[in-house]
C-alpha cells in the first residue's frame, strides 16, 4: 500500500532538500521494520535492522502513547511500557531495546 512506502518517500524528500546524513536517512527508512521481519519497506529483521531504527521505533511508540491526543489523555509511563511489552511478544519490537526502556521508566516512577 501507499502508506508502506512513506519511509522511502520521506528519505527521498529529505535528499531532495539536501539532507545528506546517510546514517540518519537509513534510520528513517527502517523505522517501520519489525524485529520479526514483518515490517516495511524491506521486511528485514533482527540485527539486520539498524540499532538506531529499532530504538526509534520503540521511542516513537512510547512518545505516542504518553502524549496527549485530541481523542484521549496521555498514558502513564508504566502503562505505556506495559503496552509496548505486548508488541515485543508479537515480534514488533527488539526485546533488548524495550528492556532498556523499562530501566528508564523505572527511574521515572
Amino acid at each position: 500500500t501507499h502508506s508502506h512506502m512513506h519511509p522511502r518517500e520521506g528519505v527521498r524528500k529529505l535528499r531532495t532538500i539536501g539532507y545528506e546524513n546517510e546514517t540518519m536517512l537509513a534510520l528513517i527508512e527502517c523505522h517501520h521494520e519489525n524485529f520479526n521481519g514483518s515490517g516495511y519497506p524491506s521486511g528485514i529483521k533482527g540485527d539486520f535492522i539498524p540499532l538506531g531504527a529499532r530504538i526509534l521505533a520503540v521511542a516513537e511508540a512510547y512518545i505516542s502513547l504518553t502524549s496527549k491526543r485530541p481523542y484521549r489523555d496521555p498514558w502513564e509511563a508504566r502503562a505505556a511500557f506495559n503496552e509496548i511489552g505486548k508488541y515485543v511478544r508479537s515480534g514488533k519490537f527488539d526485546p533488548s531495546v524495550v528492556e532498556k526502556l523499562g530501566e528508564i521508566v523505572d527511574q521515572i516512577d
